[in-house]
């Protein structure tokens, strides 16, 4: 995911321009994330193909691209079924895989990103700790309480009771649907 943003990002160009992704990858990731799968949620959720299409047709790889709605939509299908996957026998099982960018001008660009954006090597930056936060707490709790609880977890090492920080964490998961 990180060499598809970093390639899109330095060649200046957004996913409608390319023409088709090539992954080369060792033989246990393509066994392990190699499949094409968007039917069900967990299958989905262990394919590469499935998430850089995602983020192709979606603009993002995140949550809500795994709702059963966007996994239906025909235009990932297309993006997963146009890829090329590659076995390279002389990488070492958790090498990372090498994504080849075929735009529709011809032009083919590669990137092989080592450590994944939240490793200490390329740590996120607060702005997406944040937006990922809230939109995990939207699956439980109100905006209002989510920003009180990203407020008060901000300052928890002045926190000196913590049931008020056990009555922001209280929602009603359980009665939402798994996606909006």
């Amino acid at each position: 995911m990180d060499a598809l943003d970093d390639l899109l990002s330095e060649s200046g160009r957004d996913a409608a321009a390319i023409d088709r992704i090539e992954l080369r990858l060792s033989a246990m990731l393509m066994g392990m994330c190699g499949a094409r799968e968007s039917g069900a949620m967990a299958a989905a959720q262990m394919s590469l193909p499935y998430a850089l299409a995602a983020r192709c047709v979606f603009g993002t790889a995140g949550l809500a691209a795994y709702a059963a709605g966007r996994r239906a939509d025909p235009r990932v299908r297309a993006v997963m079924d146009g890829m090329l996957l590659e076995v390279d026998d002389t990488m070492q099982p958790l090498d990372e895989p090498v994504v080849t960018l075929l735009f529709k001008d011809g032009t083919r660009v590669s990137k092989t990103v080592p450590r994944a954006t939240g490793s200490a090597e390329r740590p996120m930056q607060p702005a997406a700790i944040h937006a990922k936060f809230d939109a995990l707490a939207a699956m439980s709790i109100e905006p209002e309480q989510a920003d009180r609880l990203w407020r008060m977890l901000a300052e928890i090492e002045n926190l000196n009771d913590c049931r008020a920080l056990e009555a922001l964490l209280a929602g009603d998961g359980d009665r939402r649907p798994v996606f909006c």
